[in-house]
């Protein structure tokens, strides 16, 4: 078992990809150092950058928040509204009904006067022709 461990020890490490050989080929490459002070700079305006988007990606976030809070008050707003305008709507049917009633009571009202007026007027003809007939009879 112990050889067994030793030999696949031994083929793993001979091939590249696990031995240290394929480092080998590297080389160090000198660059000015103006490019240095560049690529650092690049980097950290990069790094703004990632900040900037994770700020802005936040206030986007809130602004969403904010208008769908916003459609939600409208779409209740919009509710009420149109809960009042059936409201109005009623109510303006059941005045119509009330000038109906009230239009038939005035008429009904007008009719009773007359008869009244009528009632009073044959009361008073019979009255008077029956004080003339008695006051003729008895000449």
């Amino acid at each position: 078992m112990r050889h067994l461990k030793i030999l696949v020890i031994l083929i793993l490490t001979t091939f590249q990809s696990f031995s240290q050989n394929a480092t080998v080929s590297d080389t160090i490459v000198c660059l000015p150092k103006s490019y240095l002070i560049s690529a650092i700079q690049e980097i950290k305006f990069g790094d703004f950058c990632k900040a900037e988007l994770l700020a802005t990606q936040k206030i986007v976030t809130l602004k969403d928040a904010q208008l769908l809070e916003k459609d939600s008050v409208i779409i209740n707003y919009k509710g009420v509204i149109r809960r009042y305008k059936y409201e109005v709507n009623d109510l303006n049917d059941l005045i119509d009904v009330k000038d109906d009633q009230i239009k038939l009571y005035l008429d009904k009202a007008r009719k009773e006067r007359r008869k009244r007026i009528a009632i009073i007027a044959s009361g008073t003809t019979i009255a008077v022709g029956s004080i003339a007939a008695i006051i003729w009879l008895s000449l």
